[in-house]
């Protein structure tokens, strides 16, 4: 009987809980979740908060009750959020001095740290939190190494959590690890310090910088230690001058490149590595002046910044797209808030006052990479890594697991060799071969040009079939060219053919061009033109295992071409009448097309048709011709003017919320103790193996969160 009355209560918990957070999170673009007092949250004025590995959340903050209750001093507490359950937390100590400031922060190795700060003392004292047993200890060890310091932040590198610490002869760095405390490095100033607060720290590749609330500026390695003081020669501005910097604001990293921001009367800065120089950039759009100041949050390409307005406060959130910020949302709040993440691009938790809101992100299944850029041509290069080519802006290795985007320099005879307008990317033994305007380049693995073909005559289309690459575009002809032999040679009678696009089974080449379908085979070809399509509304064609030849046009319409009687049949009619530049057909037979109005599904077994928007996550609407592709998972890209669409089509189709149950708590009677017990920690609730009821109080009850 005990066992089923155990599983009915944790199912009934469990189906509860999936309903309000399927109901809440699916609704719209950007979805809040709000909780107050009247759901346990006991706070009237947060101070820090902080997610921990488990993926709860800690806050910091007064005491609601005993501000509604008690005149003077209130009481700071600790509560752990389970993402439906409060719960409040001691902390097993008292204090004889006033709590004025406090704050959570991470040991990268398991656990948090809880910080504070008192009215009659300056110095601050360190706790350490086991998120496993909610055990809370002070940090002696901090006590010991602060003594004859000043102050202290900080910062993380990798699974480290570290200190910079103040004095006024030196500054110390050190690194937290639970309870114990390890000096690494000291430097000493050039004159005593009399300004002993740290204004900012940040981390950027192995390197971090630290600036004082005093002129100076400091730079340490990956370890920790001091490589030196920074003076005005190591900032350079846009005239070349050295200049020192006031400030040091928030930073970001792109394509292995590190961006400052520093004063607001100046443009971004780039760190360049090779001469270890902070170099003000000048061809870069000058931003907003709240992006010179430190970000209420950041993380990998997000950032939001928090700004006044005339009621309350704002929290704008942007995007960090090829060296500037796109603001994507906004979120208003009366007083001012604590901020804290997870992923800052899924979700956001926004405190203020006696009110906690938690904001979550629409989970697009569909990923963009180089946004901004032109994409033409993809290829596979290994299971997680892509070579794509864009119109005018190079050749780029996008790793779509780790989300690294990095630009491909090829080198001729030591020389970069610049390749512009390139329609397609060959990978055949171990050679890259693409192409220009006017030439077919094939190049190494190491993307060293082994050869440059140029054929005289302008053109850009290109198709590979065996060892023959067929080339056609805006010069009224068709070449052949052979890779092994390296030869060019015209199509006969070829000379007012216009190729717009091609496509081919393996023997057989197909084209769209402004005369029509053109068809070659053995050494001939054929011109097909049709009453029910005029020519120049041709646009793609793509040969399919699974459905022969489809032709699209300008006007949203995929045709069938019978490459065996020569005829054309209707064979989709797009509802927007949106051009159809780009087709793939995935594993399961269904067509994915990339149109000027998005992305769309059909399927042609049951007509069924689907059409993901920037709702859904696609960047850029407009798709640009030459750049669909599936890879060898099944994963497909579509690219646009503004980037590329990557995305797995079932777990893009796929409706079901998978959700999984935590238990939080567990409460019964304790016949020991005589009393009602509450069980809140983890590791207990993990090894709770069975749960005795005496024959006097069979009852308990458990709490139950998905998150």
């Amino acid at each position: 009987m005990l066992k089923k009355t155990i599983l009915f209560l944790f199912l009934y918990n469990f189906i509860f809980i999936a309903e309000v957070y399927s109901q809440n999170i699916n609704s719209s673009k950007l979805k809040k979740i709000e909780f107050t007092s009247f759901n346990g949250y006991n706070i009237s004025n947060p101070i820090s908060s902080i997610y921990d590995d488990k993926g709860w959340l800690w806050i910091l903050g007064e005491n609601k009750l005993t501000s509604e209750f008690v005149i003077g001093d209130r009481e700071i507490i600790l509560q752990r959020f389970d993402g439906n359950n409060f719960f409040t937390l001691q902390i097993p100590y008292k204090f004889k001095n006033k709590i004025t400031r406090g704050g959570l922060f991470k040991n990268k190795k398991g656990g948090l740290y809880l910080k504070l700060w008192f009215n009659h003392n300056s110095k601050a004292q360190l706790f350490f939190i086991d998120v496993e047993t909610l055990h809370i200890e002070k940090v002696l060890a901090y006590d010991n190494f602060i003594k004859n310091r000043h102050t202290d932040l900080y910062y993380y590198l990798e699974d480290t959590t570290r200190i910079i610490v103040t004095h006024e002869e030196k500054l110390f760095s050190a690194e937290l690890d639970g309870l114990n405390i390890k000096m690494i490095d000291s430097i000493k100033y050039d004159k005593p310090n009399k300004s002993l607060f740290i204004q900012s720290i940040k981390t950027f590749g192995d390197n971090i910088i630290a600036k004082l609330e005093s002129e100076d500026f400091f730079l340490l390695d990956g370890t920790g230690k001091f490589i030196k003081r920074l003076t005005k020669n190591d900032f350079i501005d846009a005239k070349g001058n050295p200049f020192l910097p006031k400030y040091l604001n928030n930073n970001f990293t792109l394509n292995g490149e590190h961006y400052f921001y520093f004063d607001a009367s100046h443009n971004q800065f780039k760190y360049n590595q090779h001469i270890k120089k902070f170099e003000e950039q000048t061809n870069l759009k000058k931003l907003h002046n709240s992006l010179y100041v430190n970000p209420a949050a950041q993380d990998k390409d997000k950032i939001a910044i928090q700004t006044k307005n005339n009621i309350g406060y704002t929290i704008n959130l942007y995007d960090i797209v090829d060296n500037s910020y796109q603001i994507y949302d906004q979120i208003n709040v009366d007083k001012f808030p604590v901020i804290t993440f997870r992923d800052l691009g899924k979700d956001l938790a926004v405190l203020s006052e006696n009110k906690l809101e938690l904001y979550f992100f629409e989970n697009n299944k569909i990923k963009t990479f180089l946004k901004g850029k032109s994409i033409r041509a993809i290829n596979q290069l290994s299971s997680n890594r892509f070579i794509v080519s864009t119109d005018s802006e190079g050749f780029y290795e996008v790793d779509v697991e780790s989300g690294i985007e990095k630009e491909i320099e090829f080198k001729n005879q030591n020389n970069t060799q610049i390749i512009l307008y390139p329609r397609d990317i060959i990978l055949k033994d171990s050679l890259i071969i693409t192409n220009d305007i006017g030439n077919i380049f094939i190049s190494d693995k190491n993307y060293t040009i082994l050869s440059v073909n140029n054929t005289g005559h302008p053109s850009v289309e290109m198709i590979q079939v065996e060892d023959t690459i067929f080339k056609g575009g805006d010069n009224r002809r068709i070449f052949k060219f052979s890779i092994k032999d390296k030869v060019y040679t015209e199509v006969k009678n070829s000379d007012e053919i216009i190729v717009k696009e091609f496509a081919t089974d393996g023997k057989k080449v197909f084209a769209t061009t402004t005369k029509g379908i053109f068809k070659y085979e053995k050494g001939n070809f054929t011109m097909y033109e049709f009453d029910t399509v005029k020519t120049e509304d041709f646009l793609s064609i793509k040969y399919t295992q699974n459905y022969g030849v489809l032709v699209t046009t300008k006007f949203g319409e995929i045709y069938q071409f019978d490459d065996t009687n020569n005829t054309l049949e209707l064979f989709y009619q797009d509802a927007l009448k949106a051009s159809v530049v780009g087709i793939v057909v995935d594993n399961e037979k269904k067509l994915w097309l990339n149109t000027y109005a998005g992305i769309v599904s059909y399927n042609p077994s049951n007509k069924e048709v689907k059409r993901y928007t920037k709702k859904d996550g696609v960047y850029e609407l407009e798709g640009n011709r030459y750049s669909t592709f599936k890879d060898k998972k099944g994963n497909i890209f579509i690219g646009s003017f503004k980037g590329v669409s990557f995305f797995n089509p079932k777990e893009l189709e796929e409706n079901t919320l998978h959700l999984k149950p935590i238990i939080s708590s567990v409460s019964s009677f304790n016949v020991q103790s005589k009393k009602w017990t509450t069980t809140v920690s983890p590791s207990e609730i993990l090894d709770m193996k069975k749960l005795t009821l005496p024959a006097s109080n069979q009852r308990f009850s458990a709490r139950v969160s998905v998150l």
